[in-house]
């Protein structure tokens, strides 16, 4: 999905993440355009025919950047792949992690981690792709911050439309009259209100 970012209160994360040349693709063909991928969101399809059956691993970015490194190799140590993919070392042990969990990878030693050649699972479509919790919590906390701005803009427009409109009114009809206005949109609280009531 490409959106502009008027329509969304979402920035790209702050990291240095290598775009994969299997996907880099896209901004080759499309080189006027400016494009800002934004990781943490994303999700990808990858086909691994490693193994006697083929599989679609439905993978979150990061997981897709690490899998791609098993292609030249079998063993990867997690020093390896933080240099390959530049995902922090946070991140990258919750990606290494959650392929550990899902069987791809094996980790008998504590840095080394291995494809795994007897993977197995019920079905074709394998999902992959849970939130890490140290992007959902940043990632939340982002959203609510960008709402809580854009909603604080909401309410003092109302006031000043209600405020033009009736000249004088006490505090608690005024409050009434923006909580009716806005009940469409969003259930303002009354100490947001307040702070905007200057």
């Amino acid at each position: 999905m490409v959106l502009g970012t008027d329509f969304w209160p979402l920035r790209a994360p702050d990291s240095n993440f290598i775009i994969p040349p299997e996907i880099f693709f896209y901004q080759t063909r499309h080189f006027s355009r400016k494009l800002i991928w934004l990781w943490n969101y994303s999700t990808t399809e990858l086909g691994m025919n490693y193994f006697n059956q083929k599989y679609t691993l439905m993978t979150s970015s990061y997981q897709m950047a690490v899998l791609l490194q098993y292609n030249a190799h079998d063993t990867l140590s997690s020093e390896e792949l933080i240099t390959a993919t530049a995902i922090s070392k946070e991140i990258l042990l919750q990606v290494l992690a959650s392929l550990v969990k899902a069987k791809i990878l094996i980790n008998e030693n504590i840095y080394q981690y291995d494809l795994n050649p007897n993977f197995k699972f019920k079905k074709i479509h394998v999902p992959l792709n849970q939130p890490l919790k140290a992007e959902v919590k940043a990632e939340s906390l982002e959203v609510l911050k960008a709402v809580g701005e854009d909603r604080k803009y909401v309410i003092q427009e109302t006031i000043v439309r209600i405020m033009k409109a009736r000249k004088t009114i006490k505090n608690r009809a005024l409050f009434q009259e923006v909580i009716s206005h806005l009940s469409q949109r969003f259930a303002p609280n009354i100490p947001d209100i307040k702070k905007n009531v200057g």
